[in-house]
C-alpha cells in the first residue's frame, strides 16, 4: 500500500512506536515494516492516528507538511526511516505493514529501538541467558562425573 510519509514530532523522535491511520492494527501492537524497494525492514510499535493527533501535529509547526486522516499516513521519526532505506518525508512510498505480535517481534522491537540503552539491554539479557544456560549444563554435566 502507498503511504504518505510524514516526519515524527519532537516528542517522538527517540520513540520505539510509529503513528499510522490505517484501521487495521492493535493500538501499540508491534508491527514489521517493509520496504520493499530498499528491501529492508524494521520492528515497532504502532499508534493510531486519531483526530487529537492530527489536530496536535497540524498546529505544531507552520513549514510541516499538513496531515490528513483521508490519506493512507505513516508518522515516522528519522532513526526508523534511515532503516528503511532512507525514506523521504512529504512524498509517497509502497510499504509493507504486517502484524508481528508475537515472541520474536517483540523481541525484534529491542534490536531496532532508537535508543542504544534499549538496544544494549536487550542484547546484555541475552548473553545473560545463554550464559545462564552454559552454567546449568556444566552444573548438570559435573553432577554426572
Amino acid at each position: 500500500m502507498k503511504y504518505k510519509i510524514y516526519v515524527a514530532l519532537n516528542e517522538d523522535i527517540n520513540s520505539g512506536w510509529i503513528w499510522l491511520n490505517t484501521p487495521n492494527f492493535r493500538q501499540r501492537s508491534v508491527v514489521c515494516i517493509h520496504n520493499p524497494q530498499a528491501k529492508k525492514k524494521v520492528y515497532c510499535e504502532v499508534l493510531q492516528i486519531d483526530k487529537n493527533f492530527i489536530k496536535i501535529y497540524n498546529a505544531k509547526d507552520k513549514g510541516r507538511l499538513k496531515l490528513k486522516k483521508d490519506i493512507p499516513s505513516l508518522v515516522i521519526n528519522e532513526w526508523y526511516r534511515k532503516l528503511l532505506g532512507d525514506l523521504s518525508t512529504k512524498s509517497e512510498h509502497e510499504i509493507e505493514i504486517s502484524t508481528a505480535d508475537n515472541l520474536i517481534g517483540k523481541m525484534l522491537v529491542c534490536i531496532y529501538h532508537p535508543q542504544i540503552i534499549v538496544r544494549v539491554a536487550y542484547w546484555l539479557a541475552v548473553i545473560s541467558v545463554l550464559l545462564g544456560a552454559v552454567g546449568i549444563i556444566l552444573g548438570v554435566i559435573s553432577l554426572y562425573t
